[in-house]
């Protein structure tokens, strides 16, 4: 059996232990996660263990589930106002077509991912007695060496349709030039307008000392577990990026932005580190 991310593993895991560390109202509510991840309740990483409630996960976890929240709110919204395609890039152990049954007449789901993450994930579900919707297609891509430009339309994606792109936590992992590439091909594939959120990590140089904190624990974490980050830019540079390949509407939301419409006045201690930003960008709409 093909091994997992281990990222993405914990990202569901953070899903997960989000309604059992955390206040409601919840941000979002995955009853899948914990299932899709494989770490039992019992193990070290357990949903009610300690190692969850230190700041570094806290922020880790903010992250995990307001980007997700962020885009699936503007799936539905879309949706409700015609057919619409939306193409999850990277998408690990993303759930949202087991918890959107109903969703089938208004949204085409295209999940992509590395196929060994891919073949990891179908066999989970398998394990756990579960179907993916009728209306999920599953694409084998791996953003260094394919083409999304090729393989999304081989496997049913119609340029004639809206489509929203989802690539959170991705962009660490990769190249310029593989960010490039995937951005110019959102473009060319589709004729009518498109939406694109990520996420992505500023150097930390352009951060105050006192908030480089997470960037470094997480830094040396990532590449410890044998998946290193590549993609670390400055706003400016991400900007630049966007535009040469085609978006003509940015929306680059900061931490302080991110945590004071949506974390602040909370009981609990959920906070979005300054190291990481979520854009938003679009083209023709």
């Amino acid at each position: 059996m093909p091994k997992p991310s281990i990222t993405a593993q914990r990202m569901a895991l953070h899903r997960a232990v989000h309604l059992i560390q955390d206040q409601p109202p919840f941000i979002l509510r995955d009853d899948f996660a914990l299932k899709l991840s494989g770490v039992t309740e019992d193990s070290w990483f357990g949903v009610d263990k300690p190692v969850h409630r230190t700041p570094d996960r806290i922020q880790t976890r903010a992250i995990s589930v307001y980007r997700a929240r962020f885009v699936e709110d503007l799936v539905l919204d879309a949706a409700a106002s015609g057919p619409l395609q939306y193409v999850i890039l990277g998408a690990g152990l993303d759930s949202f077509s087991l918890r959107t049954p109903d969703s089938a007449n208004e949204i085409e789901i295209f999940e992509v991912d590395h196929p060994r993450m891919q073949l990891w994930k179908r066999q989970r579900l398998d394990e756990l007695g579960l179907s993916a919707p009728s209306h999920t297609t599953f694409v084998g891509v791996d953003f260094e060496r394919h083409r999304l430009s090729e393989e999304l339309p081989a496997a049913g994606f119609d340029n004639r349709i809206p489509a929203i792109f989802s690539w959170l936590g991705v962009t660490y992992y990769l190249t310029r030039p593989a960010i490039e590439a995937t951005l110019r091909d959102m473009l060319e594939l589709t004729d009518s307008w498109v939406q694109l959120v990520f996420d992505y990590v500023v150097p930390p140089e352009t951060l105050p000392t006192d908030d480089r904190e997470w960037f470094t624990l997480y830094h040396q974490r990532v590449a410890d577990l044998g998946e290193p980050w590549h993609g670390i830019f400055t706003p400016t540079e991400v900007a630049t990026m966007l535009t040469d390949s085609g978006f003509d509407d940015l929306e680059d939301l900061s931490a302080a932005e991110i945590n004071a419409t949506h974390f602040s006045g909370r009981s609990d201690e959920l906070n979005w580190p300054a190291a990481v930003r979520l854009m938003h960008a679009s083209r023709g709409l």
